[in-house]
């Protein structure tokens, strides 16, 4: 274990246990600035105060390890997933709620309807650009004949 290691497994093991959701919310913002900088993986987002809106997303589970179903209340979830967070921290990753509901969505759909998601936005880009070269030069010229 490397000194930075030790220094973060010593600070995570001083979050306290969480027992109601301030708790949680208190724990989990604690958790992601120490363990993940605080910032969301994919776009960098900043865990914000109230710490709503972000997910420790699951590079990969265990087998028979519990979901998002299994629990009848988040605040349950979040109990159990803080506790996974801390035991091993390198099978997750933050993510604001953006980010994680586009990966989460890839990989449900797959990457069959990620490329045509792509394209479209490619599309509609090229539509809003050419519609916007064509708004702006008409301003341009009007502000010519001035």
């Amino acid at each position: 274990m490397t000194p930075t290691t030790s220094l973060k497994a010593s600070k995570v093991s001083k979050i306290s246990k969480v027992s109601n959701n301030r708790d949680i919310q208190t724990n989990k913002k604690s958790l992601a600035v120490l363990l993940y900088g605080g910032k969301c993986y994919c776009c960098h987002k900043k865990y914000g105060n109230k710490g709503k809106g972000f997910a420790f997303h699951h590079m990969s589970y265990d087998i028979n390890e519990k979901t998002y179903r299994d629990f009848s209340s988040s605040v349950s979830y979040n109990r159990y997933v803080i506790g996974r967070v801390r035991a091993d921290p390198d099978r997750f990753m933050l993510l604001c709620r953006g980010c994680h509901w586009s990966i989460t969505s890839l990989l449900r759909y797959g990457i069959h309807r990620w490329r045509r998601t792509v394209l479209a936005v490619e599309l509609s880009r090229h539509y809003t650009d050419t519609n916007n070269t064509n708004d702006t030069n008409n301003t341009n010229d009007t502000n010519n004949t001035n």
